[in-house]
């Protein structure tokens, strides 16, 4: 989801608030195995627990998480 202003964010934060975040436009499913974060010292919290600081890489394993995607979203 792409970030924008204030009014933008604050639109999207209630979308997804009342779980109409399927609404939102700009909004883009993909699938991947890793996604890298290049911001320089953000804390990481996995499952309720500090497990380290941002520059990282995070890796998924396969049909390990599952997550609900809308019909019309699905990748084919």
């Amino acid at each position: 989801m792409r970030s924008g202003g204030l009014f933008y964010n604050v639109i999207s934060f209630m979308k997804l608030f009342f779980k109409r975040h399927q609404h939102i436009k700009n909004l883009n499913y993909s699938r991947l195995n890793a996604a890298s974060i290049k911001t320089q010292g953000l804390l990481i919290e996995a499952d309720g627990e500090l497990v380290g600081k941002t520059p990282a890489v995070i890796s998924v394993h396969g049909q390990v998480l599952l997550f609900h995607m809308p019909i019309k979203k699905r990748l084919q």
